[in-house]
C-alpha cells in the first residue's frame, strides 16, 4: 500500500488544534440546536392558550411541521448554494443582508411612529448594528487568511 500525507489509522494521528475544533464546533452546534427545539416545543400550549392564539392541537402540529420542513429546506437550499458558490461568498452576502436589515432597523427606529411609547432611545437596534460591526471586523481577518 502507498503511504501518503494521510496515516493509514486516522485515529493514530497526534491530537491537534484541528482535532479540538471539530469537537467543540459541532458540540457548540448540537447544543444550541437542542436549546431551539427545546424553546419552539415549550410554545405549544402557550399557543393554544385562550388568551393568545387559541389553536387546536392539529394546528400546533401544522404548524411544528412547517417548522422542521422549512429547516430541512433552508438546511439543503443554502447547502446547496454553499457547495455551488463557496462558503465565503455566501458568508458576506449573509453579514451584507444583515447589516442592510439593521441599518433598516436602526432608520425606522428614528421615525416618531416606531419609538416605543414612554421610552426616548431606540438602543436596541443600535446594539444590534454595534454587535454586526464588531463581529465583521473580528472575522474578516481570519477569513483573509482562510
Amino acid at each position: 500500500m502507498k503511504e501518503g500525507f494521510i496515516p493509514f489509522r486516522l485515529d493514530r494521528l497526534p491530537w491537534s488544534r484541528f482535532h479540538l475544533l471539530i469537537v467543540i464546533g459541532p458540540g457548540i452546534t448540537w447544543i444550541l440546536d437542542g436549546l431551539e427545539v427545546t424553546i419552539v416545543g415549550s410554545l405549544g400550549p402557550a399557543l393554544q392558550s385562550a388568551e393568545t392564539l387559541h389553536l387546536s392541537s392539529s394546528d400546533v402540529g401544522a404548524v411544528a411541521s412547517f417548522y422542521v420542513v422549512g429547516a430541512v429546506t433552508g438546511a439543503l437550499g443554502f447547502g446547496w448554494i454553499t457547495d455551488r458558490f463557496g462558503r465565503r461568498f455566501v458568508f458576506y452576502v449573509t453579514l451584507i443582508v444583515y447589516r442592510m436589515r439593521d441599518d433598516h432597523e436602526r432608520r425606522l427606529a428614528m421615525l416618531p411612529a416606531h419609538r416605543p411609547k414612554g421610552s426616548g432611545s431606540a438602543t436596541a437596534p443600535g446594539r444590534l448594528s454595534s454587535i454586526s460591526q464588531w463581529f465583521i471586523r473580528v472575522s474578516l481577518p481570519m477569513l483573509s487568511a482562510v
